[in-house]
C-alpha cells in the first residue's frame, strides 16, 4: 500500500449559496491523497500499473468546473465520488479551500476535508 498526493491544484469554479458567487466564481484549491497498491509499479515501473495522476487532475477539474454547487461539502463529496467511480484507489482524502468567501472577517480561506473508503461513500 501507499499514498500519492495532489497539492495545491488551483481551479476556477462558480459555487457558493449567493448569487455573486454563482456568476462570478473564485478560485478553488484542492489537496488530494490517494491510497492504494503500489507493488506492482514499484516493480514495473510502467503508468498502466498505477495512478496517472494527470488523468486524476482531469477529473477533479471536470467535476469543479461543470456544475454549480452551493456547498462546498457537497462539491467534495463528488470529487469523492468521481474520483472512486473513474480510478482504482482503495482510500481518498480531499481537501477543499475556496480561497475568497464574501463573508465579513478577515482569513485565509474557507476548508472542508472529507474521506472515505472505496464502496463506504453514501451519497
Amino acid at each position: 500500500m501507499g499514498k500519492l498526493i495532489l497539492n495545491n491544484m488551483k481551479f476556477y469554479g462558480y459555487h457558493g449559496v449567493g448569487a455573486f458567487e454563482k456568476d462570478n466564481g473564485g478560485q478553488f484549491e484542492v489537496d488530494l491523497e490517494m491510497d492504494f497498491d503500489m507493488s506492482k509499479a514499484m516493480k514495473s515501473d510502467s503508468i498502466k500499473d498505477t495512478v496517472d495522476y494527470t488523468q486524476v487532475h482531469k477529473l477533479i477539474r471536470k467535476v469543479i468546473e461543470n456544475r454549480k454547487y452551493n456547498l462546498l461539502e457537497a462539491l467534495a463529496g463528488n470529487i469523492l465520488h468521481t474520483l472512486f467511480k473513474e480510478i482504482k484507489v482503495d482510500k481518498a482524502k480531499v481537501y477543499l479551500r475556496k480561497k475568497y468567501v464574501p463573508v465579513e472577517g478577515v482569513f485565509d480561506s474557507v476548508e472542508v476535508e472529507v474521506e472515505s473508503e472505496r464502496g463506504k461513500l453514501n451519497l
